[in-house]
């Protein structure tokens, strides 16, 4: 496991492809790993490159208890 010291304090990185279902569009980003999610949160700019459809919308709630709704998109994620 690889730490990135840019985050204080330091955060579990791994290197992923996220890749748009039954298509050849994909990225590899290095990703923040956390451990105490629920979901997999992705930037808006690979949403925009891998030009994803939104498939719904979801309450999700912040560590401070706020809640919004957002979109869910389906994505495949493997370690790179």
């Amino acid at each position: 496991m690889r730490y990135d010291h840019s985050y204080d304090p330091l955060a579990p990185v791994l290197r992923v492809k996220i890749k748009r279902p039954l298509s050849n569009l994909s990225m590899q980003i290095l990703a923040k790993l956390d451990t105490g999610a629920d979901i997999t949160v992705v930037p808006q700019e690979i949403i925009e490159k891998l030009r994803l459809v939104p498939a719904s919308r979801i309450s999700v709630s912040s560590f401070n208890g706020q809640r919004t709704f957002k979109y869910f998109y389906f994505v495949d994620v493997e370690k790179f």
